[in-house]
């Protein structure tokens, strides 16, 4: 029934933002990197309860990365709904709704999905990817710098075990293996 109730929102909110010229740029769309077509809207009822997350996810990263604040406030509650919807949530799916909640202002939400990866598995890079972003959302200098060192303690035989979602999102932790080598560099100088 509540999922019923889910995807009837869904449906509504989408017949609502491809109608409402203020919101005309909100549809739902996931560039080629993913392996779907661009779409003009998407029917989020046509799809598995899966691709709706991802779907939201993607245009919630497209919205945050472009500086869109109201897109990413508008379709983050669908974003939350779609994850919580699904059965389990893999390890790649809860660094999914932490990034949904970082890219939302909820730092605090992204620490609890970084402490439900860690108790699964202490060492996964990204319960410590999300500690590094929530601390620098908060401005917190000292916890930043312990999740970046974690990180790059884990970071060889954590990138050894050549996980899925490794391989998925190996650009990001790259980026961040980068990041955190350059933020210790920093903080251990005299």
């Amino acid at each position: 029934m509540a999922g019923i109730a889910v995807v009837a929102l869904i449906v509504t909110i989408i017949v609502v933002v491809t109608k409402s010229p203020s919101l005309a740029n909100a549809n739902m769309t996931v560039g080629p990197t993913q392996g779907i077509p661009d779409r003009a809207t998407t029917d989020l009822s046509q799809l598995t309860p899966e691709e709706q997350a991802d779907r939201l996810f993607n245009r919630i990263m497209q919205a945050h990365e472009g500086g869109d604040t109201a897109q990413v406030q508008f379709f983050a509650p669908m974003a939350r709904q779609a994850y919580a919807n699904l059965p389990t949530l893999d390890m790649d799916s809860r660094l999914h709704v932490g990034l949904i909640q970082l890219a939302a202002g909820d730092a605090p939400g992204a620490l609890a999905q970084a402490d439900t990866i860690q108790r699964a598995s202490r060492t996964h890079l990204f319960g410590w990817y999300l500690r590094a972003r929530a601390g620098q959302a908060q401005g917190n200098t000292a916890a930043t710098r312990e999740a970046f060192r974690a990180f790059l303690d884990n970071y060889a035989p954590e990138r050894a075990k050549s996980l899925p979602e490794y391989q998925q999102h190996a650009q990001i932790l790259s980026e961040t293996e980068g990041e955190a080598r350059r933020a210790m560099a920093v903080s251990t100088r005299p």
